[in-house]
C-alpha cells in the first residue's frame, strides 16, 4: 500500500511538470502560413518571426485561417508565444483588428509560393484538414515523448 501511494505522488508530480501543448488548430494555421514568403522576410533570418509578425499579410493569413475554424482566443498564443516569444516583438494588434482588414483582401494562395505575398491568403479545406491532422499527430507525439521520456 505504501509503494502505490508513493508511486501515485510521483505520477502527480510528473503530470504537474508537463506543460500544456500548443493549440492544435491555430498551430495548423501557423504551419500553413509559414509555407509562403513575405516581403522582406527570409527563412534564414535569425529572428524569423520578428519579420513575419510585422507583416500584415502573414498575420492576416493566420487571422483568416482562425476565423470559422479555431477558438479566437488562440490568437493570444500567436501574440505571446510566437511573436513576442520567438520573434521578440511588441504585442500585436487584436484578432478582430487583423480579421477586419484581412477578410476584405484575402485571396487564394498563389501558384508560386516563393513569391512574396502581397495580400492575406485563404486555405482550402483539404489543405487545412491535412495540416491539422499533421499538427495533431506531432503534438500527440511530443506529449507522449515528454510524458514517457522517449
Amino acid at each position: 500500500m505504501q509503494k502505490s501511494t508513493i508511486a501515485g505522488f510521483a505520477c502527480l508530480s510528473l503530470l504537474g511538470m508537463v506543460s500544456a501543448a500548443d493549440p492544435v488548430c491555430t498551430d495548423a494555421c501557423l504551419t500553413l502560413a509559414t509555407n509562403y514568403e513575405y516581403a522582406g522576410c527570409s527563412p534564414t533570418d535569425e529572428l524569423y518571426y520578428a519579420c513575419r509578425c510585422a507583416s500584415p499579410e502573414f498575420l492576416g493569413t493566420i487571422a483568416v485561417c482562425i476565423e470559422g475554424r479555431c477558438d479566437h482566443s488562440e490568437w493570444s498564443w500567436i501574440d505571446v508565444e510566437i511573436c513576442q516569444g520567438y520573434g521578440e516583438t511588441a504585442p500585436i494588434p487584436s484578432f478582430q483588428a487583423f480579421l477586419a482588414n484581412a477578410s476584405q483582401h484575402a485571396s487564394s494562395p498563389p501558384d508560386n509560393a516563393t513569391e512574396p505575398l502581397l495580400y492575406p491568403i485563404t486555405f482550402p479545406a483539404e489543405s487545412f484538414a491535412n495540416a491539422i491532422a499533421t499538427t495533431s499527430d506531432f503534438t500527440d507525439n511530443m506529449t507522449d515523448g515528454s510524458f514517457f521520456g522517449y
